[in-house]
């Protein structure tokens, strides 16, 4: 790793897949972008877990996220159909752990063509959508690696 003082700090396991990941990043040192020699993410899939149980859990998040949007949509609309002074719904559904998918329905939005010639386009029932993975509250070992960047960063950028 890029500092020894890490290993006082982050747990033995999280130190030792930052080691992996980082022999595996390329950092374009003129525009700062970092890419990956391979797939880091399915490289250190720990042991007792698989690509195939993660990719059926991306695939349910995936049809969950859009399930909660439709049905979320239809209680919305009715509601806003019964109450013409409500203009905006919001919702946030509980996932695994911290991580959370926010929707919120707009009742009337007006967008600027950006493609055609600029012109006004009203849109009804504009939905958005949020998925939040959360490393946590800026706590535990995600507070811990941003603390040690921090003082790494001033030791060696000053």
């Amino acid at each position: 790793m890029s500092d020894t003082k890490t290993k006082i700090n982050l747990e033995k396991e999280v130190l030792e897949l930052a080691s992996k990941i980082e022999k595996d990043l390329v950092i374009d040192k003129k525009t700062g972008l970092v890419t990956e020699n391979k797939s880091l993410y399915e490289e250190n899939v720990p042991e007792g877990l698989t690509v195939e149980v993660i990719e059926k859990v991306a695939d349910y998040n995936t049809k969950f996220i859009a399930a909660g949007a439709f049905a979320f949509g239809n209680i919305a609309i009715n509601a806003m159909a019964s109450n013409k002074s409500l203009d905006n719904a919001t919702a946030t559904f509980k996932m695994i752990d911290k991580d959370s998918v926010s929707y919120n329905l707009e009742r009337h939005k007006v967008f600027n063509n950006h493609l055609g010639n600029g012109e006004a386009i009203d849109k009804y029932g504009v939905i958005t959508t949020s998925y939040d993975v959360r490393g946590g509250k800026n706590a535990g070992q995600l507070k811990t690696a941003r603390k040690l960047i921090a003082e790494i960063a001033s030791s060696k950028l000053k």
